[in-house]
């Protein structure tokens, strides 16, 4: 059973929305609940590759985004940033076949500049009464996040176009096909995203490795002192239990301990505290420490995810070997709350954010201009062809060059592209132009055989072939038009005498010079051919009987008082004329002809040098 293409297509955007849905609900965490979400890079990608399913796909994405942070707001805000990249494309970025162009991730952060920052800002501080500084920190994150999936759906779009054209055969990626607007890579694309990612990519590898040592450092700094802070507490507690509250005072931070000795007994700096923590807290799963016996508890309420981090406590879990000197063996936990610690750390996380985005504006910056550029130049090399004329103006002449020469370039192996390209152009010109001559010749060849083909050597006038053709052409057209046509038919009284008397030479000189003087007398629209030696034939379109009589009856007294000449010799002829005039419905081609001839042979009964006309 073969898919149908509408199914395929079907199943692909359904596999890109659950990709986009598994990988936000993942999430990438650079610090405590700081996470980069990149399934919204494939909603990016099917923006650009298949239009408005981008923004479905954003949609089902975003459902892993509520689930993970316990509020629709950053996925209300992805929405709102696809459904005006989608409206950007369409209506501000020229048209389909540019949505490779770069220009999406420009507007990507117009928008998080101009709208997205502001308005998460107003959501996490008036909305979820976030301190401004864990919000800035996150929503600065959530702007940054949205640029990297943007110019990660970029980067994709361009590889699989590119992959795509590598399969696709010439025509199928020709320039002309207007039915599909996204063949092949642009210039100004390619030359975008591999700006972008030579320049962001390594920014991103390097804060990620920096964060991530820069948060194992603050974590292993923040375990190791309350591990100092429960050793001073097992031996305090020991030595002078009364001592252990003033301890516990004096730790700072907001540290509490409690000990839990073999045989039963509880030492502790605030009981409330480890009752809640019980009672009310679990540890954060998975671990976000990575270290043995150090955890962050989190409470059980159902709130949003960095809320229940910010108000979470660090657990330190430490068991008093049984050997330890002047110390029992015991249990002692150490707690301190936990919003301090992840404050600081999102605050130098924020640092290296602005990092990132600093490196992400350069590289979009970077990207337009290296793009504008390479564009600008292919562009400024073609315009000499693109800027031509349609085939239907291009003024033809000797001096034309069917193909211009390519402009130059300042770009070093473009401009020797186009060296190249021009000097086998000019060789090109150069067999244009001998081969437009030898058509020329040609045709004129061609035109020539033709006219042969039509007409009598001796004379000029049409041949039989001719007339056949011509006859039939006027009869449908006195068809047609209901219009009057006369065939006249003549030949020459005694030409054989003239022959005999005057030699051959005499007698095609009589049939050249009668042919002239019929030829002056011939209308526009009247036809003239020789249908024999000395037979000649008149085609005389709307013309009446008794005009093709008085026309009959001027060629016979024109001829007859033509005198021909050759070699010092003179000789005068005369014609016998049969008209027939068409009668419709009753005449065909070959009728018409041989009434005319009737007519001739009854002239030439009736002793020649007359005009007759078949009347029946």
């Amino acid at each position: 059973m073969t898919l149908q293409p509408r199914t395929l297509h079907l199943a692909l955007i359904a596999l890109l929305a659950a990709a986009g849905f598994a990988i936000n609900h993942r999430g990438v965490t650079i610090f405590f609940d700081i996470q980069i979400m990149l399934g919204g890079s494939l909603a990016v990608f099917a923006l650009l590759r298949y239009g408005r399913w981008g923004i479905a796909i954003g949609a089902v994405a975003g459902l892993a985004t509520v689930l993970l942070w316990k509020h629709p707001w950053a996925a209300l805000n992805h929405l709102l940033e696809l459904f005006w990249l989608k409206y950007f494309l369409e209506r501000l970025n020229g048209g389909p076949h540019r949505r490779d162009n770069g220009r999406v991730v420009l507007a990507d952060i117009a928008f998080w500049v101009v709208v997205g920052i502001p308005l998460e800002t107003l959501i996490y501080i008036v909305a979820l009464h976030t301190d401004p500084g864990n919000a800035l920190s996150v929503v600065f994150k959530q702007g940054v996040n949205g640029v990297i999936n943007t110019s990660i759906g970029l980067v994709i779009y361009v590889c699989v176009q590119f992959l795509v054209a590598r399969r696709q055969g010439p025509s199928e990626r020709a320039p002309g096909r207007a039915d599909n607007p996204y063949r092949g890579v642009s210039v100004r694309g390619a030359s975008f995203a591999t700006v972008l990612v030579a320049i962001t990519l390594p920014g991103l590898l390097i804060m990620g490795i920096l964060s991530d040592k820069l948060k194992s450092a603050t974590l292993e700094r923040t375990r190791m002192a309350m591990q100092l802070y429960a050793s001073s507490a097992i031996h305090t507690a020991q030595a002078h239990p009364q001592e252990a509250a003033e301890l516990a005072a004096q730790g700072g931070n907001g540290l509490a301990f409690e000990k839990r000795e073999a045989d039963g007994r509880l030492s502790t700096s605030n009981r409330a505290l480890f009752f809640r923590l019980e009672t009310q807290y679990e540890p954060r799963q998975p671990s976000p420490t990575g270290l043995d016996g150090f955890d962050l508890y989190v409470a059980r309420d159902e709130l949003s995810t960095l809320q229940r981090t910010l108000s979470g406590y660090w657990v330190y879990r430490y068991t008093v070997p049984p050997d330890t000197p002047g110390a029992a063996p015991a249990q002692v936990s150490v707690v301190q709350p936990a919003r301090e610690l992840i404050t600081e750390m999102n605050e130098q996380m924020a640092r290296s954010l602005h990092l990132l985005a600093l490196l992400l504006l350069i590289g979009a910056i970077a990207g337009e201009f290296m793009g504008s550029l390479f564009e600008k130049q292919f562009r400024s090399v073609m315009a000499p062809i693109t800027q031509a004329l349609p085939d239907d103006e291009v003024p033809q002449g000797p001096d034309t060059l069917p193909m211009p020469d390519l402009a130059g370039s300042v770009l070093r192996e473009l401009d020797a592209m186009v060296q190249i390209v021009n000097d086998r152009s000019r060789r090109v010109n150069e067999l244009t132009q001998t081969l437009r001559g030898a058509n020329v010749e040609l045709q004129l060849s061609k035109l020539e055989l033709e006219r042969l083909s039509i007409t009598d050597p001796l004379t000029g006038c049409f041949n039989r072939r001719e007339l056949v053709r011509r006859l039939d052409e006027e009869i449908r057209r006195a068809e047609r038009l209901n219009s009057e046509l006369a065939y006249l038919a003549f030949d020459i009284d005694h030409f054989k005498h003239v022959n005999d008397v005057h030699g051959h030479a005499m007698g095609d000189e009589v049939l050249r010079s009668l042919a002239d003087v019929v030829r002056g007398r011939l209308r526009s629209t009247d036809s003239f051919f020789r249908t024999g030696g000395e037979e000649f034939s008149v085609l005389l379109p709307h013309c009446s009987p008794e005009a093709a009589r008085r026309y009959g009856e001027l060629l016979r007294a024109s001829v007859a008082e033509h005198h021909s000449a050759q070699q010092g010799q003179s000789a005068r002829v005369t014609i016998s004329v049969g008209i027939a005039h068409w009668r419709p419905g009753q005449d065909s081609l070959e009728r018409l002809m041989n009434r005319a001839d009737q007519a001739l042979y009854a002239a030439k009964d009736r002793g020649r040098d007359q005009v007759v006309i078949h009347t029946e």
